[in-house]
């Protein structure tokens, strides 16, 4: 028997929503079909499988999953609604920002919305956006998190899935792993024309970057990989990548993504397998039977002592390593890490 992940895989093929194999599906049980969409849900993809099952005009043979994607339906439309309410809004205040690990190629429903500025995060800005119906709830060394109460003012926040987090870094507490401002230098204009987005060769380093300090690679960063890689200039990947000392990532990721296509037996254009191996630590031993891939502790602090190379970054981290010396920011420091090594998902 197929596990889930691959399974999942091959019924979804190497593009989401356009190689579907239907096939597989009527071969399946209804509980299999209901435990592939849990599995789908832990890999960030579960709103994929969903729109994948209505594009094949399937999905009425499961009821609730019809159920369960008209909800996530009513969700992704509020935060379609929640991102261009704080576009409009930072941009009637003159503040530049792009949305980051955000706005996709296909259906995804993303747990909040990321937003990056140029500038620094000031009390101002907070003071402004309070002003304009935007609640505070969260506060780090280079974010804020606000609750947008002008998309649904009945909604509890906890119960909200596009809160607003605002970054004035690409960070994780106080390490800043990426240099924003190569998002500004070559900013896109994604499809729909309403919000601003990086480069795609930056946003998969960013979206890259992130499943690292995160500590797990689902398929939602495998199909983003798939997406953006057929699409963008190899020349200026590699050499952001080297600009951002994140070569190390790209190397982990892209083993991970062909070991994927391997074991799944993905059809995938020869043009991109080449770029793939090319780009592939073949050193590396992963399992990819399972996912969401967990990075071990070693290949994190690798990656961290690779980007350590470069001031910006050795700077941040030597912030961060001094807020250790308080026990509440060691405490904290300690409890998120556990919790991401225990996690299945984020």
């Amino acid at each position: 028997m197929r596990n889930n992940t691959l399974l999942l895989l091959q019924i979804l093929g190497s593009n989401p929503i356009y190689t579907t194999n239907i096939n597989l599906i009527k071969n399946i049980s209804e509980k299999k079909v209901h435990e592939l969409y849990l599995h789908a849900k832990i890999n960030k993809i579960g709103y994929t499988f969903l729109k994948a099952l209505e594009n094949d005009g399937i999905i009425n043979h499961y009821p609730e999953l019809v159920e369960e994607l008209i909800k996530q339906e009513e969700i992704f439309n509020k935060h379609r609604e929640s991102l261009k309410i704080i576009s409009d809004v930072l941009t009637d205040l003159n503040v530049d920002h792009v949305f980051i690990k955000t706005i996709y190629d296909f259906p995804v429903l993303p747990s909040d919305i990321d937003v990056l500025i140029r500038d620094k995060l000031s009390k101002e800005l907070i003071d402004a956006l309070r002003r304009r119906g935007f609640i505070l709830f969260d506060k780090g060394p280079h974010f804020v998190s606000v609750y947008n109460t002008l998309v649904d003012p009945t909604i509890p926040r906890d119960k909200m899935n596009y809160d607003i987090d605002i970054y004035d870094e690409i960070s994780l507490d106080y390490v800043v792993y990426l240099d924003k401002e190569y998002c500004f230098n070559d900013l896109k204009i994604n499809l729909d024309k309403l919000k601003k987005v990086p480069s795609p060769e930056y946003e998969l380093l960013i979206q890259l970057n992130h499943s690292i300090f995160e500590h797990l690679y689902t398929l939602l960063h495998f199909y983003t990989f798939m997406k953006i890689l057929s699409d963008i200039d190899i020349v200026k990947l590699r050499r952001l990548a080297k600009a951002t000392r994140s070569e190390r990532v790209l190397s982990y990721t892209a083993t991970i993504t062909l070991g994927i296509i391997t074991s799944a037996n993905l059809a995938i254009e020869k043009k991109l397998l080449h770029v793939l191996e090319d780009l592939a630590n073949e050193e590396l031993l992963i399992d990819v039977n399972t996912m969401p891939y967990r990075f071990a502790l070693t290949q994190i602090f690798q990656v961290l002592l690779e980007k350590a190379k470069k001031p910006i970054y050795s700077y941040h981290m030597l912030n961060f390593i001094l807020h250790l010396i308080n026990p509440r920011h060691l405490n904290h420091v300690v409890n998120q890490l556990v919790a991401r090594r225990r996690r299945q998902t984020y």
